[in-house]
């Protein structure tokens, strides 16, 4: 079946040797319309498909591993943009974002990080709790640590160890099989809540 390739390799972002690069591949018959963003320190790329009145806003990312705050912030900028900018009901965003030591999961009040919390993770963790998304991949790859994780504003996406992969597995990266459920009966309404810190009053003074 014919496809659409959207790369996004950065050299602004890493001068590293090994690793990097961002492609999504979808078939034509989706409707794939490639996003355009004027950031140049994030290797990242993004998709919309359309599905009869429905739209998917697909994304993927590279983070170097001790990547600088600023890079972090530009990538929760850009999603934060289009998200604001499509109004697509579905999203769906994968990466490599290099956090080996946080653990991550999902509750009523939204996304939750342990272990090794800071300014990079928190960055995160606030602005993707705001958009209401979940964490969905819990598979440690063989080194024990989870790099690659799966965010969407579904919690019924389904992530497992894929049986086949396009390119011979990395043992930092186990490929993966993602559902998502863009035709389910409960979606978009599911929902959760959460603690919109963003819209606080912090002038304010109690005593």
């Amino acid at each position: 079946m014919p496809v659409r390739s959207t790369p996004q390799l950065n050299p602004n972002n890493s001068s590293l040797l090994r690793g990097g690069g961002v492609l999504i591949a979808t078939n034509n018959s989706l409707k794939p319309r490639p996003v355009t963003l004027n950031i140049s320190n994030v290797e990242q790329t993004f998709v919309l498909l359309s599905f009869d009145s429905n739209y998917l806003l697909i994304g993927g990312v590279y983070l170097p591993p001790n990547s600088p705050l600023s890079v972090v912030e530009s990538h929760v900028a850009s999603v934060e943009q289009l998200i604001s900018s499509y109004k697509s009901q579905s999203i769906i965003l994968c990466g490599d974002y290099n956090f080996p030591n946080v653990t991550w999961s999902s509750d009523e009040l939204g996304l939750i990080a342990t272990n090794d919390q800071n300014m990079v993770t928190t960055s995160i963790i606030d602005s993707f709790s705001y958009l209401n998304f979940f964490q969905h991949n819990s598979l440690p790859n063989s080194h024990g640590s989870i790099l690659d994780l799966i965010f969407s504003n579904s919690n019924k996406v389904t992530v497992s160890k894929a049986t086949d992969s396009l390119v011979f597995p990395d043992p930092y990266h186990p490929p993966l099989h993602i559902v998502f459920p863009l035709l389910s009966d409960d979606f978009p309404g599911s929902t959760h809540t959460y603690k919109d810190f963003k819209e606080a009053n912090y002038s304010v003074k109690f005593f």
